[in-house]
């Protein structure tokens, strides 16, 4: 009897640990029903990327210039040399190392523009993927993963956002499998999470903040779940020895192409622009529009940020947002607008988590309120996706009319030889051999020390000074000038005043060719 009573107890104990409140929550998802809704988004891809095909015709078309930034480089590295920047590393100017080796990998097999086209769905495809298991992570039924992987993909300017040729894609792909991991409280292999989160700075560089705090939360939920400090710690130098092994490769890359560890373009546009001297009002004032801005692009479903008080991963996304709000607010206030609010967007895989995050609830009312606000927000994609739609291709229209206008006009009207100034080096670079010198510095390292010098102490007023200066130093001929820049910043009107001769020879369009003549000082 005593034998009896001493099993009966330690089944008793065994079931009370079955039982654990962290343990009852994790109900493992339903993988036969996660692998058909894996099926079905691989199909739904294929399908939505044939359609794109089908209705813009063969010759994919990017709406903004950086992508071909990404392709000159992809071709420079591929080649093994940069004609348009001789001795620069195919590496300067890339915002994104690992979006960059896999458009070179893809541009092996496929042409140039077909290869970032590729890339780009891919990242579609990852997304979709990636949030099918944030649903399934929290528990959402099939109705409700396929509704959460619909929003993601049409939320307010997703679909630009996720087809720009730029690595806003792929950056959202590895975001959102990131915040899934983090959000697995008994993960099947919990080494994924650390090795996804090393990727992270070399998808978009201001992920390297998702990349600390998620697996400190991470470590937070370890601690809850197994009333341990000491598994706590084991698993977050776990995760960091593995976060810096995953990193490793791309810092090296980084080092020996460019002499530093991260990428140099939001620098070179920092000092460019020189908006972090401006007054607190004017930054606050660039930080809320634009804020404001995404909460009216985004519509109800911006509320979803309430949820992220609900879980660890959520709380690490709201430590993020301040981290960015902040960054940009002290640095450069005015990007969070550029390219359709592109900065902005690695954001909305939090709000999806914010909403996937209530199903787990054990309170009704969260997962209905979830749910409801999934659909009311599809449905307000769906009403809003005809202007966007028109948008999308009114963007892709100026490149194929704007960009590639001025690209062909200088292949036809100046000599092989040519020295070019310019700011929008993409398409120009893509498509034209001249030898170019990018006075803003993504792809002429030199050009940042000018502003540096020049530009940021002054807060941009002798910013023309510095392009002076940079057009001197390069010998330019030619300069290409974008007329709404040229409206803001002056550079044509200053550059006379300094003594320079511009002579219009392409004045009609939105890009403007000036011949330039130097100051009778330097030629003396």
């Amino acid at each position: 009897p005593a034998s009896k009573a001493k099993i009966a107890l330690e089944a008793l104990k065994v079931g009370q640990t079955k039982l654990k409140p962290a343990q009852r929550s994790q109900v493992p998802p339903n993988r036969l029903s996660l692998k058909f809704l894996n099926l079905s988004i691989v199909l739904f891809v294929l399908m939505l990327a044939a359609a794109h095909t089908a209705w813009f015709g063969a010759s994919p078309i990017f709406p903004v210039d950086d992508a071909y930034i990404t392709l000159h480089n992809a071709m420079a590295l591929v080649k093994g040399a940069d004609i348009n920047y001789p001795g620069i590393s195919a590496l300067t100017g890339a915002t994104s190392s690992i979006h960059l080796a896999l458009v070179s990998f893809l541009m092996l097999f496929f042409p140039p523009l077909w290869a970032l086209q590729i890339a780009a769905w891919l990242g579609v495809l990852f997304f979709a993927l990636g949030t099918a298991r944030l649903a399934y992570v929290w528990e959402a039924k099939l109705w409700q993963a396929c509704l959460l992987v619909l929003l993601g993909l049409t939320l307010g300017r997703m679909p630009h956002q996720l087809m720009n040729g730029l690595e806003t894609g792929l950056a959202l792909a590895g975001l959102i499998w990131a915040i899934a991991l983090a959000s697995e409280r008994s993960p099947r292999y919990p080494w994924l999470l650390p090795i996804v989160c090393g990727q992270l700075p070399f998808l978009r560089p201001e992920l390297i903040v998702v990349s600390i705090v998620l697996p400190i939360a991470h470590c937070v939920q370890v601690w809850q779940d197994e009333s341990s400090i000491a598994a706590a710690v084991r698993s977050l130098i776990r995760d960091i020895l593995l976060l810096v092994a995953s990193a490793l490769p791309w810092l090296i890359w980084y080092l020996a192409a460019t002499g530093s560890f991260y990428p140099s373009t939001i620098s070179a546009k920092r000092l460019f622009f020189a908006e972090g001297c401006l007054p607190s009002e004017l930054k606050i004032n660039f930080i809320s529009g634009n804020l404001w801005l995404l909460v009216q692009t985004l519509g109800v479903f911006s509320l979803s940020v309430l949820g992220l008080l609900i879980s660890w991963p959520g709380r690490a996304g709201l430590i993020f947002f301040v981290a960015l709000i902040a960054a940009y607010y002290t640095q450069f206030p005015g990007a969070l607008g550029h390219y359709e609010q592109r900065y902005l967007y690695v954001c909305v895989p939090f709000l999806l988590l914010g909403a996937a995050s209530a199903w787990r609830s054990r309170k009704r009312i969260l997962p209905l309120l979830a749910s409801s606000l999934v659909v009311i927000a599809l449905v307000q994609s769906a009403f809003e996706f005809p202007s966007r739609w028109q948008y999308y291709q009114a963007t892709r229209s100026f490149t194929e009319h704007e960009l590639k206008g001025v690209a062909k006009w200088c292949l036809d009207n100046l000599a092989p030889e040519s020295i070019i100034l310019v700011h929008d080096i993409g398409y120009i670079s893509y498509a034209t051999p001249f030898r170019l010198i990018d006075f803003v510095g993504l792809k002429t390292p030199s050009s940042v020390r000018y502003h540096s010098q020049i530009t940021w102490p002054t807060c941009g007023l002798q910013r023309a000074k510095a392009v002076s200066q940079i057009a001197l130093e390069g010998h330019a001929q030619y300069l290409v000038m974008l007329r709404g820049w040229d409206s803001i910043f002056r550079i044509t009107e200053i550059l006379r005043i300094l003594g320079w001769g511009l002579l219009p020879v392409r004045p009609d369009g939105e890009y403007n060719v000036y011949q330039l003549q130097p100051p009778r000082s330097t030629q003396n």
